[in-house]
């Protein structure tokens, strides 16, 4: 299944669905492929990320159901993470702020346990919210961020 085709596929079921939040995922997915398309990708690389697709078996009955497009989802942005490098806006961000709340939590309540629980989560929360939007700078300079716009 082709970039254009998935995008076109996912276009359609979002104007056949009626929650919103299956409304939402369509939409994601199709502006994943969207951005994929708009992307200078080398033909190897379409190649690969049409292979993958091609796997999912989007247009088999018995698998196009909600719950299972939205793993599918997640499972293309894995892959491309981990394929390729590229991550959606503010992936690191949000991954390292909650990585910094439990951190500083787990320590908060090690140094006091009333007050320490906090002190320790905000503390974390900053400091890993921080972290991961240095990270997610630097990927954007090195165009490895894929954008999402505002919905």
């Amino acid at each position: 299944m082709t970039l254009e085709e998935t995008k076109s596929f996912f276009e359609h079921k979002t104007k056949e669905a009626t929650r919103k939040s299956h409304i939402r995922a369509y939409k994601d997915f199709a502006q994943l492929c969207s951005i994929l398309i708009d992307r200078p990708l080398t033909e190897s690389q379409r190649n690969i990320i049409e292979q993958e697709l091609k796997g999912y078996r989007l247009k088999a009955s018995e698998e196009n159901t909600y719950a299972m497009h939205k793993k599918k989802l997640n499972r293309i942005k894995k892959f491309l993470r981990e394929r390729f490098g590229w991550v959606t806006s503010s992936y690191y961000t949000t991954l390292y702020m909650i990585l910094g709340m439990v951190l500083g939590q787990t320590i908060g309540l090690s140094i006091h346990p009333s007050i320490g629980l906090s002190i320790g989560l905000g503390v974390g929360l900053s400091v890993g919210m921080a972290l991961g939007a240095q990270k997610d700078k630097v990927l954007k300079k090195e165009n490895k961020v894929l954008e999402f716009s505002p919905k």
